[in-house]
């Protein structure tokens, strides 16, 4: 079933519904512990702390990556200045927003 599960996060196709990162940074009561979709240029990108910033029009969205899968399923591999789409949860941690990645693709 773990398998299953991980295949069905890495898709090729984003979803249609994608925010903007201001949207999220913003509103972040809205989204706050929901599912949300981003799209942007990867501009932080550290495999061994499971970490990713993504931004958009000058705004910045760390991206936590817990399961490290997640980056595998993007060919060619990942790298700075990469467009992304990524689905996950938004979290906040003292002040700190981020979204937990739990679907990533390569645009």
């Amino acid at each position: 079933a773990t398998h299953d599960n991980q295949q069905s996060q890495l898709t090729k196709e984003p979803p249609s519904s994608i925010r903007t990162i201001q949207e999220v940074i913003f509103h972040t009561a809205s989204f706050l512990k929901k599912e949300v979709t981003v799209g942007g240029t990867v501009t932080v990108l550290d495999y061994e702390l499971g970490r990713m910033d993504v931004s958009n029009n000058g705004a910045k969205l760390i991206v936590r990556v817990l399961n490290p899968s997640l980056f595998g399923g993007c060919t060619p591999k990942l790298d700075i200045g990469d467009k992304v789409v990524v689905t996950g949860t938004l979290r906040k941690e003292q002040r700190r927003t981020f979204l937990e990645a739990s679907h990533i693709v390569k645009t």
